[in-house]
């Protein structure tokens, strides 16, 4: 659980675009910002060194695959994952980390 979380932060902090509404589609929104366009779908790779400057110091090292196909999926597969982490964790949806996606996921 833990590594799926600080995975969803890194990401997080890399990428989180979202779909333009019909409002914000060339028209200065509050602010007088424009929102930027979707992106396309991509692929990115995960590589991640953590170290726990705390009790129980852990160091490790994570790695994985990942694809973002706008509105549709926002998947990551770890290839490689602490020995403390749970099996099912090779396989991780971002898609709460996309607004676009919260309607036909939460809604």
């Amino acid at each position: 659980m833990t590594v799926r979380i600080i995975a969803a932060a890194a990401l997080a902090s890399l990428v989180c675009a979202a779909a333009p509404t019909a409002a914000c589609e060339g028209e200065a929104g509050p602010g007088g910002f424009v929102r930027n366009p979707p992106l396309p779908p991509f692929t990115f790779n995960v590589d991640v060194a953590m170290a726990m400057r705390h009790f129980p110091w852990l160091h490790f090292h994570v790695l994985g695959v990942g694809s973002y196909q706008p509105g549709k999926a926002y998947l990551v597969h770890f290839t490689k994952l602490p020995w403390f982490a749970p099996h099912e964790a090779h396989d991780t949806d971002l898609a709460m980390l996309e607004p676009a996606m919260w309607p036909s996921r939460f809604l």
